[in-house]
Order: C-alpha cells, then sequence, then structure tokens
C-alpha cells in the first residue's frame, strides 16, 4: 500500500511546493521504505528517534545538527516546521499490528519531510542505544560511511547496531526503488 500522508499545514506546504508530477511515487517509495523498516524492526513500548543532521564540507558533527546546519534565511523561511533537531516516537504494537498507526504515519512522514525538505541525513534508533538505520532521501548507510564523515573525538556515539547492520545489509541495494530501478 502506498501513502503519503497528508494532515497538517507541513504536508500542505509540502506537497503544495515541492510536488511535481513523477515526485508522488519516489516519496511513497521512501515513505514505504521507511515505515517497513522501521515497523518491522523495532518492538512494542520502543521510545524511537530520529535525529537530523545536514552534511557539510567538512563532514558531520555538533554543527551539523539541523537547527545548527540550515541557514537563518531557511530558518526563517521554515521556522514553524523545524521541531529541534529530532522527533521522537513510542511505539505501540500488539503482535505485528501498529495500534497508534496515525501517529506512526506522521512520524514517518515527518522524517521523509526532513529528508527531502532540507536534504538532510537521519539517525533513527531507540533512544539512548545504537542506531538501527542512518538514512537520507536517497540511500542508507552502514558505519564505515558515518564514521568517515565525523570527527575521531565524537564517534563514540555514532554506531549502528547488530539490527542496525541486518536492515542494511538487506535494505542497502532495495532503498527506494521499483525493480531494481531508482525512484
Amino acid at each position: 500500500m502506498r501513502f503519503i500522508h497528508i494532515n497538517t499545514c507541513q504536508d500542505i506546504i509540502f506537497h503544495s511546493l515541492i510536488l511535481k508530477k513523477g515526485y508522488l511515487s519516489f516519496f511513497a517509495y521512501l515513505s514505504e521504505d521507511l515505515y517497513s523498516i522501521i515497523s518491522e524492526n523495532h518492538g512494542n513500548g520502543q521510545v524511537l528517534r530520529a535525529t537530523f543532521h545536514i552534511e557539510k564540507s567538512l563532514g558531520l558533527g555538533g554543527k551539523t545538527r539541523i537547527t545548527s546546519a540550515l541557514t537563518d534565511d531557511i530558518k526563517n523561511k521554515f521556522m514553524d516546521l523545524i521541531r529541534g533537531t529530532s522527533l521522537e516516537i513510542t511505539l505501540r504494537k500488539q503482535g505485528n499490528d501498529i495500534l497508534n498507526k496515525a501517529q506512526f504515519k506522521d512520524f514517518i512522514g515527518n522524517i521523509v519531510f526532513y529528508l527531502v525538505m532540507f536534504n538532510a541525513i537521519s539517525f533513527i534508533g531507540e533512544k539512548g542505544s545504537a542506531y538501527t538505520l542512518f538514512a537520507s532521501q536517497m540511500k542508507i548507510y552502514n558505519n564505515e560511511y558515518i564514521k568517515g564523515l565525523y570527527s575521531r573525538d565524537e564517534l563514540r556515539s555514532v554506531r549502528l547496531s547488530s539490527d542496525g547492520y541486518q536492515i542494511y545489509n538487506s535494505w542497502s541495494n532495495r532503498w527506494n526503488q521499483e525493480n531494481g530501478i531508482p525512484v
């Protein structure tokens, strides 16, 4: 099932300013991939956090978190849409069914918004643990790529969990693709 969840001011602005013919399937695949990865690899009661960075010429670090990395012009233009450096949700599941589905779809939609609108990289995982996913709109990344973007003193907390590596190995060749072709 393909979905683009439109029910917030952010979604309306996003769709009216950005979407052109042909882009809708791109966002649907990105949303669907994120939905599948996160819902299938996290359990009931887990507090999930998506933190957003913007890659700079010197890589990633404390000053690449989205609120520090954006120019003042962009921050002023989108001030009501930028909700800090991260988003959180407490996942509610019974078996494989997501009980807070509308909230979860909004969480996914907001991640897609940040990835696309600000060309961000998102670090996604359970709050207080290693990450399960490093994702941009075009690729998902492993530890080696992300660590290559960081200075040595900031590397301690930036790593994929073993589940994150399984996700990376399973999804890296099919991220945001249809029949093996990037969308």
